[in-house]
């Protein structure tokens, strides 16, 4: 210590605040391997008087982002389930600050799943189980969709845990907010559940009461929700309103509007999300093309008002209809 200190002309401590964020990268790796003991002391003594949580959370992404390279980049095969033991052993030792970093847990922790190794893909279960463990279901709620949009895939592998802390998390979600959007997005997609899948959530279910959703809440999410399994999702439930109640929806105003989105969605790249765009255009089939006129040039009428330019006269596209 004095060698060092003479050498550098910083005091220990000084050093270590230079070089935390390195340093605390070196001993989460630490972590993943067989000195994983002396690693947490390290890291202890480092945090001094605060909290060990407060130093990962301040270097959580770093940290990450090392172990991300190491997990998918390094050529040594052995690295890549060390990185994931890493995490394993970090995560528990900040849990009440993991859920600030969900986004980025979650993309590293998607990738690693799906990885073929099975000693990789083993080890990454075990950090979703430890991941999911730090959460509340009010934390995991705005992210749930996507979390099982992941997992509900490798439900036939993965262990008991996973599956109870999702179950728990959607029937936390159900029962905390029933009126919130996520919670009509979790319906919607639950909905969509092969009857497989909706086993697992069977008994929560029953106890949740069914929702109705709008055509205008259906279009939103259908053609702008960022989830593309819940715009499929949206989009189905949308071409089965259009069967059962067809009537009412070829009146309703709202109709040019639906329309219009789900042209324009057609742009997507997603062949299977174009696909039932198209389904829900047949459904529609050919509306009286007045309604979309006088709709449309209702929309905009006012949307010309409110910056103050000309409106546009629409009598010579109605005259020939």
């Amino acid at each position: 210590r004095r060698l060092l200190e003479s050498f550098t002309k910083s005091s220990l401590s000084e050093l270590i605040d230079e070089n935390e964020s390195e340093i605390t990268k070196t001993l989460v790796w630490e972590l993943g391997g067989s000195q994983n003991d002396r690693a947490l002391r390290a890291l202890e003594s480092i945090a001094g008087q605060e909290s060990l949580k407060d130093l990962l959370s301040r270097n959580f992404l770093r940290v990450v982002d090392s172990l991300n390279v190491r997990l998918f980049a390094s050529k040594v095969k052995a690295d890549r389930p060390r990185a994931l033991r890493a995490m394993n052993h970090m995560f528990p030792l900040c849990a009440s600050e993991v859920h600030l970093f969900i986004p980025k847990v979650m993309a590293t922790l998607k990738l690693a799943i799906e990885v073929e190794d099975t000693k990789v893909k083993d080890e990454a279960q075990q950090v979703w189980a430890t991941f999911l463990g730090c959460l509340t279901p009010k934390q995991a709620g705005p992210n749930l969709i996507s979390i099982m949009e992941i997992l509900l895939p490798q439900f036939s592998t993965v262990g008991d845990n996973i599956i109870k802390s999702i179950q728990g998390f959607v029937e936390g979600t159900l029962q905390r907010d029933e009126n919130s959007d996520h919670v009509a997005e979790l319906h919607l997609l639950l909905d969509e559940f092969t009857a497989t899948k909706r086993e697992y959530f069977a008994t929560i279910l029953s106890t949740s009461p069914a929702r109705k959703f709008t055509i205008q809440w259906l279009t939103s999410k259908a053609t702008g929700h960022e989830n593309s399994k819940l715009r499929e999702a949206a989009l189905r439930s949308l071409r089965r309103q259009l069967i059962e109640h067809r009537t009412s929806i070829m009146s309703d105003p709202f109709l040019p509007v639906l329309i219009n989105k789900v042209l324009k969605s057609l742009s997507f790249r997603d062949e299977k999300y174009r696909q039932i765009c198209v389904e829900v255009l047949a459904e529609i089939g050919a509306p009286d093309p007045r309604t979309i006129i006088i709709e449309s040039s209702q929309m905009l009428r006012a949307q010309h008002q409110q910056i103050g330019s000309p409106v546009p006269d629409f009598s010579a596209d109605l005259a020939r209809v």
